[in-house]
């Protein structure tokens, strides 16, 4: 749901760069993404004094977020408590840049239990190697599925073996989170790509009257600087994931069902350099057989401007309700 904005405000650090100036920030600095070492010290900064909190970033530019994503890793920040808008997902939605830091302050809020459970993982290594690549191999953080019972979950959807009788072999784990969304019954749901999440979106959607959602990865975001305005004049919602394998297939059939066009950002070349691709190459090939529009290329998305949204839309009540009951039912099933 949409919580009040200043008493969410005080749990999020809303850093203002490049001299940006929108009322919601609570620091402004003239800093850039390019300045990466001085935007880790900034950040560092916040974190020293209000340890987990969420940092939004609001840029004109995106180019660089995934380097500086990287360099919180490489020092062993919990890199998922940063995110960032700006121009380009102004520029793709409609909305001046105050709407959608107010959107994204929502979107923490919902989604903080899943970042904040993120833990420091090392590589797998044996002794005789620790050494040779402890300075090599930087550390990253993992969300790990959190079980909810004692149904386990077939080991064949997790392409990286680390389901193990039901149990997750957090060593192993890469927080694709696919299992969460194909054995409902052994996991709990996620709150970022699950409904809290969803409905925060759906409730702008619903109040400023756009188009759809356009569900991109954080490593993606960069490209957004030249290809948001393709989507014209179909007006899309930006939501962020650590990766589309968060996504639930069936969950945005739902959404798609409502009158939402949904777009899923996946770029074959990009993605199969990312240490999760087995995981997207399976999630893309899901989300397309549920009939979502899945590709690089956002041109589709402002042709279905013209065709796609003949179909109700529904209250949020109806929404929140339906999207319960879809849950429901697959944890039941």
């Amino acid at each position: 749901m949409v919580h009040n904005v200043v008493a969410r405000q005080s749990r999020v650090a809303v850093v203002c760069l490049a001299g940006m100036d929108v009322g919601l920030c609570t620091e402004k600095t003239g800093l850039q993404l390019s300045d990466r070492d001085k935007l880790v010290d900034l950040v560092a900064g916040i974190w020293a004094s209000k340890p987990q909190t969420p940092v939004l970033l609001v840029s004109p530019s995106f180019t660089g977020f995934e380097s500086f994503l990287g360099e919180l890793s490489s020092l062993g920040f919990n890199y998922f408590l940063v995110d960032i808008t700006g121009v380009p997902e102004s520029i793709l939605s409609g909305l001046p840049l105050e709407r959608l830091v107010e959107y994204f302050l929502g979107l923490l809020e919902a989604s903080l239990s899943d970042r904040r459970r993120a833990k420091r993982a090392s590589p797998i290594v044996s002794r005789r190697e620790l050494l040779r690549r402890l300075f090599l191999l930087p550390p990253r953080h993992v969300v790990v599925p959190e079980p909810a019972g004692s149904e386990p979950c077939d080991g064949g959807v997790c392409p990286y073996n680390a389901l193990d009788r039901g149990r997750v072999r957090e060593e192993k784990c890469r927080g694709c989170m696919l299992c969460v969304w194909e054995c409902p019954s052994a996991f709990k749901p996620l709150h970022w790509t699950g409904i809290p999440g969803l409905i925060q979106a759906y409730s702008y959607i619903d109040k400023h009257g756009l188009d759809g959602i356009l569900f991109i990865c954080h490593n993606n975001l960069g490209v957004l600087d030249s290809i948001a305005a393709e989507a014209s004049p179909a007006r899309l919602l930006p939501f962020h994931v650590p990766c589309v394998s968060w996504l639930s297939p069936q969950m945005l059939e739902e959404l798609s069902s409502l009158g939402v066009y949904i777009h899923v950002f996946y770029d074959e070349d990009r993605c199969r350099q990312c240490s999760l691709r087995l995981a997207a190459e399976k999630a893309s090939s899901k989300l397309r057989g549920r009939g979502v529009v899945v590709g690089s290329s956002l041109v589709q998305a402002g042709g279905a401007a013209f065709t796609g949204y003949m179909r109700p839309r529904r209250s949020l009540e109806e929404v929140v309700r339906l999207l319960s009951t879809s849950v429901t039912l697959r944890r039941q099933g």
